[in-house]
């Protein structure tokens, strides 16, 4: 079955190298990309993976099983998204904008924060609190800890001025809806309106469902280990809006045709600048560990936009990617896309341990080392 499915798959390839004229590189890209993509799959307790072209499946697979002993993943399983969750809400949140029932740039007084912010300020990091939360959220803290704890601190600067990543303080995007009189609900379900799909969900519309892929997480001391966990993550609740949605690949096929052009109802040029521009330069990139890159570490550039990460190599605008990565325990996720060549990798996985995200940077430096840019 396996050797079936890559026949069709480099049949695929091979047909739409044909009906769109691609390059003898770029099906060379293409084809070493499916053997890493395999081989990364295989190593997930369950996983489900899709390549686009031009918005088009060339590539899509699915690995493992939901839990073991348990159903197989399939297209229409559905995982935990985690921090992909803000690249959905800022999506959802541009959609509102576009149709002026929603302000980017107002600045709005948001719980402890002691200066107003902007939708802007929320979605790009840059509320001026170096607080990231994380420790605390694992922790159980409630959201009035939380709060009390950002009211206690001095701002390391005003809104916009500084980026600090924060899973809590993102969550902020749900405060700010609220002042515009709609719900993080409303937005997630505007969204699905527009995308004409079941998901994304919200933790308490999967729970106790038979089709979610349970997050496994993996041992310290032994990678093949595996710890099963349940779907009572503080970061669902706590930090809804930055890491708890859930979405089945169905689900993230469309969410990727919205976002990056590939459906009729795609974002409007506007909305796509102001989701994709870079609002300020980090080096979060350093923190990562070691990922394959088209270039040395020090000639890449990375910023975060709205909801969303773009890196580049310095002084190569057509080496872009826009993705965003997802992890919290038990589960890793990874959507991104390569405006230059129209490709774009969903993967998501049951399982922590950082192998989407590798994949989809792995996926970015073989497209470019295929070009021999470096």
């Amino acid at each position: 079955m396996f050797l079936v499915g890559i026949m069709t798959l480099m049949c695929l390839i091979s047909q739409k190298a044909a009906s769109d004229s691609l390059k003898t590189h770029e099906i060379k890209g293409l084809s070493k990309l499916v053997k890493g993509l395999n081989e990364a799959g295989n190593k997930c307790q369950g996983a489900a993976i899709c390549l686009l072209h031009k918005g088009k499946p060339v590539y899509e697979s699915y690995f493992g099983f939901q839990e073991k002993g348990g159903h197989p993943i399939t297209v229409t399983t559905i995982f935990s998204l985690a921090s992909v969750s803000k690249s959905l809400v800022s999506v959802g949140a541009m959609l509102m904008v576009g149709e002026g029932r929603m302000s980017l740039e107002k600045k709005k007084k948001i719980g402890p924060l002691k200066y107003p912010v902007s939708l802007r300020d929320i979605l790009s990091h840059t509320t001026g609190y170096a607080f990231r939360g994380d420790t605390e959220i694992e922790a159980n803290w409630t959201r009035a800890r939380l709060d009390e704890s950002i009211e206690r601190l001095r701002p390391t600067c005003h809104p916009g001025g500084c980026y600090f990543y924060s899973n809590y303080l993102y969550g902020y995007a749900g405060n700010y809806f609220m002042k515009e009189g709609i719900s993080l609900e409303g937005v997630i379900e505007h969204l699905r309106k527009i995308l004409k799909t079941k998901g994304p969900y919200f933790v308490k519309e999967v729970i106790g469902r038979t089709d979610v892929a349970l997050p496994h997480k993996t041992d310290k001391n032994d990678q093949h280990k595996l710890t099963k966990l349940s779907l009572r993550s503080p970061y669902f609740r706590t930090a809804t809006a930055a890491a708890g949605l859930f979405a089945s690949l169905e689900d993230m096929k469309a969410f990727a045709g919205l976002a990056f052009g590939g459906l009729r109802s795609s974002l409007s040029p506007k909305e796509s600048e102001a989701l994709f521009t870079p609002v300020l330069e980090n080096r979060d990139l350093e923190r990562w560990g070691k990922i394959d890159l088209p270039a040395p570490l020090k000639q890449i550039k990375s910023w975060y936009c709205l909801g969303w990460r773009k890196f580049m190599v310095k002084d190569q605008p057509e080496t872009a990617l826009l993705f965003h990565s997802g992890y919290v325990a038990g589960v890793n996720t990874f959507i991104g896309h390569i405006p230059s060549q129209d490709l774009t990798l969903i993967f998501l996985s049951n399982q922590d341990g950082g192998v989407a995200t590798r994949a989809g940077l792995s996926l970015w430096a073989s497209v470019f080392n295929e070009r021999g840019e470096k």
